[in-house]
């Protein structure tokens, strides 16, 4: 049971994965369109969308992200703690807090804060609030095409103002010179969610 003055707190998980899974599909349905475009096949025939399906590299499950090791995962370089790096062929998704907090009409310090172990699992220190089950999550850092990293080694030569400044804080090089973006945070999946048609036949069912 959920008590009252933790529904704030509840009600951002929600909406935070509601578009972590709209984002998963997403990334799946844009990859199938570039798979159509590059192999001329149609996306809307059946025979068709077998092969892309096949063609298409599938989107992991947040919880497999989360939890499973990065040995087991296809396309995934590495993984330190909370820290994932996965090459140009995985398919990213996840949800940003700026997003989440648009839809909830909240700050995003606010959304932060929700999503804090730290603040979720401490009680407030005057009337004992909070106190709700931890959220975990791993930081996706995809590696870029060597194309597009030459393109930001001559940015950072020239010291650019252009596409340098854009990037500034979502890229990184590594020892080795190829350059990594920062996606979007992916979540563990805690809760279950339903469609409200759904929990209204069910009750339907009961009676």
């Amino acid at each position: 049971m959920i008590a009252n003055h933790r529904l704030t707190i509840l009600a951002t998980e929600i909406k935070l994965q509601e578009i972590q899974k709209a984002s998963r599909y997403a990334a799946h349905e844009k990859a199938i369109e570039e798979a159509a475009i590059k192999y001329h096949l149609d996306r809307h025939k059946s025979q068709h969308r077998r092969k892309l399906n096949w063609l298409v590299p599938k989107t992991l499950h947040p919880n497999d992200l989360v939890y499973l090791p990065a040995k087991n995962m296809a396309r995934v370089l590495w993984k330190t703690g909370f820290i994932l790096g996965v090459s140009e062929g995985f398919l990213a998704y996840g949800a940003s807090q700026e997003k989440v907090a648009t839809y909830r009409r909240l700050s995003v310090r606010q959304v932060q804060r929700h999503l804090s172990n730290e603040y979720r699992c401490s009680e407030s220190p005057v009337r004992g609030f909070r106190g709700i089950y931890p959220i975990f999550g791993v930081q996706i850092n995809q590696r870029l095409p060597r194309v597009q990293g030459a393109k930001f080694n001559k940015a950072l030569l020239a010291t650019a103002e252009s596409d340098w400044d854009l990037a500034y804080g979502k890229v990184w090089r590594n020892n080795e010179g190829r350059w990594f973006e920062r996606k979007c945070k992916v979540y563990n999946q805690s809760l279950i969610l339903r469609k409200a048609r759904f929990r209204r036949s069910r009750v339907t069912i009961d009676k």
